[in-house]
């Protein structure tokens, strides 16, 4: 009795024979070279079949190699790619978010390497509970209300699996932007200043962009087979837990992270923050001859004015 390797291998090396001798044949063919029919059927749909391609000669179903089988000249890469078709031809869960938050840092390339260090250390328990006793567990626990009874080490450790649960990653970009240096002029008055006294009018920049995405409550649309992506989504059902959510969201987004980049940037001109999501604004610190100046364009959310106040901004 050959074991599954072994019926693996004698697919694989007739699927390698047929290749190099473009030859075209039938699904019997295939099974008697692998020569176990239960074998066979079961790798047949979500393996075999994937590396063929049909011929349509209008007899008998009948397919030679596909190009998906090229990278495969191993027996151990055949059969990785066997079993990783078939886990992955289990299908999907889906679930739509209703509530979200969304984050987009702006800000010269230059800083990329020293951004990701920053925030790479949230990736990680002991580096969040510093951060979180840094705070102080007195202000923190204004904002994450500590539950009646819970001693200090029970309760840091469910707030660490709420952050984990909400902050799991960050993605970066990077972005050609030409920018304006001063006040609008026209053509000849940016050509006679640079000329004259040197002063650049354009620039060119290359900025990195770090975003940010956030689900806010247990605000997950089941899958329905009717849903198309068209449909009109279903009102969200838990707007008290979305709320207090986005709440901590933003307040935890802003302490942990938003400090920790602005300090790491810090001399720039100006770095933006673009908010989106259950609100609408534009973040923006620009530098001053004495500190940098926080101000926020369109700033209207249900949230905002609590949270100017939280963190002691304005």
């Amino acid at each position: 009795m050959h074991t599954e390797s072994e019926l693996l291998h004698a697919a694989h090396q007739f699927l390698l024979e047929m290749n190099r001798e473009a030859r075209v044949f039938t699904k019997d063919e295939f099974r008697q070279a692998v020569n176990s029919d239960e074998m066979f059927e079961r790798h047949w749909l979500t393996g075999f079949s994937q590396f063929l391609a049909k011929v349509d000669d209008g007899g008998q179903q009948r397919f030679v190699v596909g190009s998906a089988f090229g990278g495969c000249l191993s027996k151990e890469e055949f059969e990785r790619r066997i079993h990783g078709m078939e886990k992955e031809g289990g299908g999907y869960s889906f679930a739509t978010h209703l509530a979200v938050i969304n984050y987009e840092f702006f800000m010269p390339v230059v800083h990329e390497v020293k951004l990701k260090k920053e925030l790479d250390s949230l990736f990680y328990k002991d580096a969040l509970l510093e951060r979180v006793r840094a705070l102080g567990l007195a202000e923190v626990q204004c904002h994450f209300p500590r539950d009646e009874k819970e001693g200090e080490i029970d309760y840091l450790e469910r707030l660490c699996r709420w952050l984990g649960d909400k902050f799991g990653g960050y993605s970066m970009s990077n972005v050609d932007g030409r920018f304006r240096m001063c006040t609008l002029k026209t053509k000849a008055e940016a050509f006679e200043g640079l000329a004259r006294r040197g002063e650049q009018y354009l620039a060119d920049e290359e900025t990195v962009v770090v975003r940010f995405i956030f689900k806010c409550g247990q605000s997950a649309a089941p899958y329905s087979s009717d849903f198309d992506g068209r449909c009109d989504l279903p009102s969200a059902q838990d707007d008290r837990a979305i709320k207090r959510d986005a709440y901590l969201v933003q307040y935890f987004f802003w302490k942990l992270f938003v400090e920790s980049i602005v300090k790491s940037v810090n001399g720039e001109a100006e770095t933006w923050l673009v908010e989106s999501g259950i609100r609408n604004c534009l973040h923006i610190w620009s530098r001053t001859d004495s500190a940098t100046l926080f101000q926020t364009q369109d700033a209207g959310g249900p949230w905002y004015g609590r949270l100017l106040r939280t963190i002691g901004i304005g």
